[in-house]
């Protein structure tokens, strides 16, 4: 087994929270990567994607290059509208080069709806393939408490692993 030089090793976390649209709209919930039917979609600069966002963050946290909102700011408006997972490529070429290899990553969906054990394996899958390692996800709800529990936002947090 290989010796990893614990001193090159990062842990980052990460957390996002959007609110989801009040008016039906024909754009579809974007959500781990994937597009989801029949949910109101999630409010934001970007795509609204909460997870990638916190998965997004966790990964600079731990390669100490800042966070989202340094990365891909508000102020350009060619981020309006950018999908999660551009966001993700973006993040893998930054990662490529600054020679920063991500280990593994892990996020959480905190929400009422949709059920997000029913896509858990195409969203690993998906998430996995763009960033070249494992990501796991889950999920859990606030059993109905808050904003969330009413279905009017969804979370995300996560934690990243890198070595430099």
């Amino acid at each position: 087994m290989e010796k990893i030089n614990i001193e090159k090793l990062g842990a980052g976390i990460g957390f996002d929270i959007h609110k989801t649209s009040i008016k039906p709209t024909k754009q579809k919930l974007k959500l781990l990567g994937l597009e989801w039917e029949n949910y109101p979609r999630l409010i934001g600069h970007s795509d609204g994607d909460c997870a990638i966002h916190a998965l997004t963050d966790a990964i600079l946290s731990a390669s100490k290059l800042g966070d989202i909102g340094h990365f891909l700011g508000h102020e350009n408006n060619q981020n309006k509208g950018i999908s999660g997972q551009v966001i993700l490529e973006k993040l893998k070429n930054l990662l490529n080069k600054e020679k920063i290899k991500l280990i593994n990553a892990s996020v959480q969906v905190i929400c009422q709806k949709p059920n997000i054990n029913q896509r858990r394996f195409e969203a690993e899958k998906v998430l996995s393939t763009i960033l070249k390692c494992p990501i796991s996800v889950l999920a859990t709800t606030t059993d109905k408490l808050g904003e969330i529990g009413k279905n009017k936002a969804i979370a995300s947090q996560a934690i990243a692993l890198v070595i430099k």
